[in-house]
């Protein structure tokens, strides 16, 4: 199977959207068997893979599972969930199924909130754009002059402007 290319915020409000659903449910198909967080959902790259399931090390999740962690069987059960420590791991050990879902929900909706709050500053950081006087600049469009007209003589973006109606001139 190939290297998980799925976007992690999609994967993940997927997966809440999954828990919130009531997705952990007993199953019909094996009511005697727990269902596990992350491995009984189809946010696994594996889910219904018995035949030839892939490295769970390429999986999209694994940029939340700490690095003491990442050669284990099942790496998604390590991933933290608060500051604690507590993991799916140490959950399955000494917590109900509704304890499960109700930290792992917590996490998941915080996680996302997260994700997207950088992602956000992310494109407002490319948006603006660091000037030589330690300044910033936000972007414009292509198609729409910041400024029409310049009263600084000393701009080099009027000059090569001037410069370029000037080189048209002689050239047209």
């Amino acid at each position: 199977m190939p290297k998980d290319e799925r976007d992690l915020l999609e994967v993940l409000k997927f997966e809440l959207d999954f828990l919130e659903q009531g997705g952990y449910g007993r199953s019909p198909r094996t009511p005697w068997k727990p269902q596990y967080m992350f491995e009984d959902s189809l946010t696994c790259m594996n889910y219904d893979s018995k035949d030839s399931p892939g490295r769970c090390s390429d999986c999209v999740l694994m940029h939340l599972v700490p690095p003491e962690f990442s050669s284990e069987n099942i790496p998604c059960q390590h991933i933290p969930f608060n500051v604690s420590g507590e993991m799916l791991d140490s959950l399955y050990r000494h917590s109900h199924q509704n304890e499960i879902e109700e930290t792992v929900g917590g996490w998941l909706r915080a996680t996302i909130q997260r994700l997207e709050q950088e992602r956000m500053a992310a494109r407002q950081a490319l948006r603006k754009q660091q000037t030589p006087t330690g300044g910033t600049l936000e972007g414009t469009p292509l198609y729409q002059e910041q400024h029409a007209k310049c009263a600084n003589l000393a701009c080099l973006r009027c000059f090569r402007r001037q410069i370029f109606r000037f080189w048209l001139r002689g050239h047209v």
